[in-house]
């Protein structure tokens, strides 16, 4: 059973951004259905990696979309990417260094970070960045 599915209420009326979105959700239900298996240390770890160079190229889209229109609340928006990058990198060294045991509750966050942040941050430019014609 996937983690996270994806249905209009994820949707920021940017066909890009939803798209990555999209992405983003199909990476994290690997990751969930990985831990669920009882997948190997490396595999998981590869996961992680994926989840995280992925998670970079998206925000990094998410912010250029966002300086192009002159949205008004970037830095903060910046700052909420910054912080959920460094903490998927924190779980990745702990986990690699056997420092953290990895299960689907602890790692909760990841499904509960990404959808809240989908529905309530990344909606507040939506309205801009269709206005300005970005897809």
């Amino acid at each position: 059973m996937a983690a996270i599915t994806w249905d209009e209420t994820l949707s920021v009326k940017v066909n890009s951004i939803d798209l990555q979105h999209k992405k983003l959700i199909d990476l994290i239900n690997s990751f969930y259905e990985n831990l669920d298996k009882n997948s190997n240390k490396e595999k998981i770890l590869t996961l992680i990696r994926a989840l995280k160079d992925y998670t970079l190229f998206h925000f990094s889209t998410e912010e250029k979309y966002m300086k192009q229109a002159g949205y008004p609340d970037f830095e903060k928006h910046k700052a909420e990417h910054q912080k959920f990058v460094a903490t998927v990198q924190d779980f990745e060294d702990r986990y690699e260094q056997g420092k953290l045991l990895l299960s689907i509750e602890i790692t909760g966050f990841i499904k509960e970070w990404i959808t809240k942040h989908i529905k309530g941050v990344d909606r507040k430019y939506s309205d801009l960045l269709v206005q300005k014609g970005i897809e």
